[in-house]
């Protein structure tokens, strides 16, 4: 007898102690709603702040980057080729940076020439950015005309593409 009432107090005991179990997840999962809206508004917000911190630092770098370049200036050269329209022109394209002297130790502004709009984009980004974002009005004319809007950047993209194809289309062919 004694061993009976053992086995139901236990069974009892077992099905109390799921119950409970069952009655702490019912609670968890009815505040469940709430809970998740209010991570997501919580992730959002720090999501928001994360890249709004990310964009400030990367216009930050790209500020300093931009403090360095100095006096630039867009001159066509004359000579063989030009007679060839636009894509037979020659341009030099001239700014002041500061570049390390081992006679003072010291970063001094030193003038820089580069040859060519596609050598600028591969090898001095940060001038062909500061070029097609702050100073637009020096890309020549006739660069920004291939293009609708005469965006900078696009058209100094559509005229890498026309020296690639060996041929302009847009206003500059007419």
């Amino acid at each position: 007898m004694m061993t009976t009432l053992n086995n139901e107090l236990n069974n009892l005991l077992k099905q109390l102690q799921a119950a409970q179990t069952d009655a702490a997840l019912f609670e968890r999962l009815q505040a469940a709603p709430a809970l998740a809206a209010k991570l997501a508004a919580e992730y959002d917000q720090l999501a928001g702040d994360t890249a709004k911190q990310e964009t400030e630092k990367l216009e930050a770098e790209r500020e300093a980057r931009f403090a360095k370049i100095g006096n630039l200036a867009v001159t066509e050269r004359g000579g063989e080729g030009a007679e060839n329209g636009l894509l037979g022109r020659q341009f030099d394209i001239t700014w002041t940076a500061p570049k390390y002297d081992y006679q003072s130790g010291q970063n001094v502004p030193q003038q820089i020439r580069c040859d060519h709009f596609l050598n600028l984009y591969k090898y001095h980004p940060d001038v062909f950015d500061y070029l097609t974002t702050r100073k637009g009005d020096l890309v020549p004319t006739a660069i920004r005309d291939l293009v609708p809007d005469r965006a900078p950047y696009a058209a100094l993209i559509e005229y890498f593409t026309s020296l690639q194809r060996g041929y302009t289309r847009g206003p500059v062919a007419a």
